[in-house]
């Protein structure tokens, strides 16, 4: 079986209520993760991701069949999107509080086990980002 391969969406800001907290909200699957850099909350939330897939895979779920994010985080993704500027980042948030940045996801079956991979583009992390709202 080929794998199936998919791009999601993750959105990462400074969380506006816990002071050096950042969540990354994984839009597609509304999967949410936290952490104290930007980097950490991105490499929280792909972990999520991938766990959340696999429980799916193995409970004969298709892990694309889920409630998606409500509207307003996909408001926020394209505000972002609109006034915000592609940027090459290396981990370091500088002077931007909010990011998004795709990601690529492939699942598969291999001698009936599912194996899944989350990453980040390479050397292209996020592909948006913005100062505060």
């Amino acid at each position: 079986m080929n794998p199936m391969q998919y791009n999601l969406w993750v959105y990462i800001a400074k969380a506006e209520d816990i002071d050096g907290v950042w969540n990354a909200h994984c839009l597609d699957l509304d999967i949410v993760a936290f952490g104290d850099t930007p980097a950490q909350a991105r490499d929280n939330v792909r972990q999520a991701v991938e766990t959340a897939i696999l429980d799916d895979l193995n409970q004969g779920l298709s892990p694309l069949d889920c409630p998606k994010a409500p509207a307003e985080y996909y408001e926020e993704l394209f505000e972002l999107q609109r006034v915000g500027k592609p940027a090459n980042i290396a981990g370091k948030p500088g002077a931007f509080s909010r990011f998004a940045v795709q990601v690529s996801c492939s699942f598969e079956l291999v001698n009936k086990q599912p194996e899944v991979n989350v990453s980040f583009p390479q050397g292209c992390w996020p592909s948006w980002a913005a100062d505060a709202a």
